[in-house]
């Protein structure tokens, strides 16, 4: 059993034959801690305090409750994070409870190495083939299972797994480690893979000093690399991934973000965009509105909320974990863990989006289909690219061509006339994205500039600068003046207003509040009505 300790270092001690001796015997330990710690090379974390706990008798034999009197011994002597590279067939409720009374401390144990099936009962009274093993099967929110993986990509033959109770793999197979008396050797093992995830974690836990012992956990397992391999063998389906664990978070809590599938390039959407309780989701095209809008709210477990833009935030109908079960939205409750998700990294800013509740779910489209309106399930994870998800970032990106559609009307910003810009009317038409729809919003050190796609030398312009009601816009020769530059300041629904630099009580508004198509576009003072509101729709 090995330690890293948060202040000072605490001497070993030897739990199996009570005494101060915890000196390796038959070299398992000493191998063990050189995984995590070794010099030359050898270990992942030199920098780590080791504090080795023996629990084997002299006779060979270990006593469960040797094993809790060590974990005592760690978690009073202020441990970070415990390597348990052992195992037993017996379900000790003591140590369960030693370990869920340890919330701060993160264990790491070894699967079994008897090739069954930590999910089920088996094996009897034949204590070599029994199983679950534990402390690996207990479900504590504060342990991490480990099996061992060959260097082929496939389980080690005698290690055990579980799609429920183990939860990632690690290689633990011809594992070169520092042995007794200055010598180095190789081990076979799930208790070779467990100190592969110990020393990451004691880098994690160095590097982000404020993660709990849940959230270290949490980016070690939706960080792994997935191998179909594993796929039904384990809870992540993958390989411990020490860079991608590493690998900066870029989805962060500030901003929101629209949610775009993989497979069929559309996008996840409140279906109807509507804020009542339980509607369901469905893929849809972008249209700038409040339902496809998310925002990431993490949980201190290291699991998120997904909140939609109309303020209620995704879970699974009626609470199920089970496979093709409807995602829906309801009013945020920290209490149900069916509005908990992982967000998975996959490669190239890919994600799954996981269930906490059921982590072999994940959201994907039902039939895996392109179609617009399919909806959007919890499903059994395949690997499909219909279940793997881009995050577009809600905001302005200078030099995007964009759509402005009206919220009142749904109607788009358009120029009067392309062939002849100087002077150009502006007015709202029915959406078609046609060149003369198309405007290119360029951000400077004054504001943002909204350019013509047709030709960018001409940029909206108010006349004269006037801040005033119904004063006329058009297009005119781009210059560097306050008339030609505006601020946008999204709104609840989605939407943003778009006022002018000079005063930020008037900005763009269809006159009248008229439906019609070609109705015209004037400066209006801002009084948060919808035909002074504008969806942008990235071209």
């Amino acid at each position: 059993m090995i330690s890293k300790t948060k202040s000072g270092a605490v001497n070993g001690r030897d739990f199996g034959d009570n005494d101060n001796d915890p000196m390796d015997k038959d070299s398992h330990g000493t191998h063990v801690a050189g995984t995590i710690a070794g010099a030359n090379g050898i270990g992942l974390d030199t920098n780590v305090e080791i504090m080795p706990l023996k629990v084997e008798r002299s006779d060979g034999n270990i006593y469960v409750s040797d094993i809790i009197a060590a974990m005592d011994y760690a978690v009073k002597n202020k441990a970070a994070i415990v390597n348990l590279s052992l195992i037993t067939p017996f379900k000790s409720q003591e140590m369960k409870k030693t370990i869920d009374k340890a919330k701060n401390v993160l264990f790491i144990a070894a699967a079994g190495n008897n090739g069954g099936n930590n999910d089920k009962e088996a094996g009897g009274t034949n204590v070599n083939l029994m199983t679950p093993l534990y402390p690996a099967s207990f479900d504590s929110p504060n342990i991490i299972s480990v099996a061992n993986l060959k260097q082929n990509g496939f389980l080690e033959e005698s290690s055990n797994y579980g799609k429920t109770s183990v939860d990632l793999a690690a290689p633990g197979t011809n594992i070169y480690s520092t042995l007794p008396n200055g010598k180095y050797g190789y081990k076979t093992g799930t208790s070779m893979a467990a100190p592969q995830v110990t020393g990451i974690a004691a880098l994690l836990e160095g590097k982000y000093t404020s993660d709990s012992a849940v959230q270290i956990k949490s980016r070690i397992l939706k960080n792994v690399h997935k191998l179909s391999a594993l796929n039904g063998k384990m809870t992540t389906g993958g390989l411990l991934d020490a860079y991608k664990a590493f690998s900066p978070d870029t989805l962060t809590s500030d901003r929101y973000y629209y949610i775009r599938s993989v497979g069929s390039g559309l996008y996840m959407n409140v279906k109807g965009n509507s804020s009542k309780e339980n509607t369901a989701l469905w893929q849809s095209g972008m249209n700038g509105k409040a339902g496809e809008q998310w925002k990431i709210v993490k949980n201190s477990n290291g699991s998120v909320y997904l909140q939609s833009r109309l303020g209620k935030v995704l879970q699974l109908k009626n609470n199920s974990k089970n496979p093709n079960t409807v995602l829906q939205i309801n009013k945020k409750n920290t209490k149900n863990n069916a509005q908990q998700f992982y967000l998975s990294k996959i490669a190239n800013g890919r994600y799954s989006i996981e269930s906490w509740k059921k982590q072999t779910n994940v959201a994907g489209v039902s039939g895996n289909t392109k179609a617009s309106k399919s909806a959007i399930l919890a499903k059994r994870n395949q690997e499909s690219l219909s279940e793997q998800w881009e995050f577009k970032p809600v905001a302005i990106q200078s030099g995007k061509t964009y759509n402005l559609i009206s919220k009142k009307s749904g109607k788009a910003l358009e120029i009067s006339s392309t062939s002849k810009l100087a002077g150009a009317k502006l007015y709202q038409n029915t959406s078609k994205n046609s060149i003369s729809q198309q405007f290119i919003l360029k951000k400077d050190s004054k504001g943002i500039q909204i350019v013509s796609k047709a030709n960018p030398k001409y940029a909206l312009e108010i006349a004269g600068n006037k801040m005033a009601k119904r004063t006329k816009l058009s297009m005119q020769t781009q210059k560097n003046t306050k008339g030609q530059h505006f601020t946008f300041k999204f709104q609840s629904d989605g939407s943003v207003t778009i006022a002018a630099l000079s005063s930020t009580k008037y900005g763009l508004d269809v006159k009248g509040a008229s439906t019609k198509n070609k109705t015209a576009i004037q400066l209006y003072s801002l009084k948060n009505l919808d035909n002074q509101k504008w969806f942008l729709i990235p071209r």
